[in-house]
């Protein structure tokens, strides 16, 4: 991996072509476009970039800015998948992206200090990847990881931190920030 300098880098939202298997799925973390008009308040809002606007207001007669979906709406209802709409998507960490677009049973080493994002979606595409977690996975650094399937076949054969060659299917955040995040399924 190599270091970005994040200052320098655009984060554009994608839209995201969801698989039919996403029916009654909570789609909470991606987003959804939205129309304001002219004067409307931006705040709560991201625009193209995915950037925050925590104040002000549409300056054009029309203004395009996206709303982060959230686990419920404000009826209390959880927000289901929707056919009819169209969702776009943000990768939660701003650098170190990595793209996971094949199968694996492969887990990162000790060497891997930076921080990143492990995802299965680049640029409006899924590849549906699939990671088998075989071995025991230790974070050496801040990981979020998101838009895969995730799975262990074994039994769990050691539940202290690895010290031993026999330790699987067990995930070891070694006092790192680690998000497991949307998407993620078995």
């Amino acid at each position: 991996m190599t270091e970005v300098d994040n200052s320098k880098i655009e984060r554009p939202i994608n839209e995201v072509i969801i698989e039919p298997g996403y029916q009654n799925k909570n789609m909470s973390n991606y987003f959804e476009k939205i129309e304001l008009t002219r004067n409307e308040p931006i705040d709560g809002y991201y625009d193209a970039n995915g950037n925050y606007n925590s104040s002000g207001t549409c300056n054009s007669n029309t203004c395009e800015y996206y709303r982060l979906i959230n686990y419920y709406k404000n009826s209390g209802e959880e927000e289901i998948f929707d056919y009819k709409k169209n969702y776009y998507y943000l990768v939660t960490k701003d650098i170190n992206i990595l793209v996971l677009n094949q199968d694996t049973s492969n887990t990162w080493n000790s060497s891997a200090t930076k921080d990143f994002t492990l995802t299965g979606i680049n640029n409006g595409s899924s590849y549906n990847a699939t990671w088998n977690a075989n071995s025991a996975v230790n974070c050496y650094s801040n990981v979020t990881i998101e838009n895969l399937i995730v799975y262990y076949n074994g039994r769990l054969t050691n539940y202290n931190p690895p010290s031993g060659t026999n330790t699987s299917g067990v995930l070891f955040g070694r006092y790192h920030n680690v998000k497991i995040g949307r998407g993620i399924g078995k």
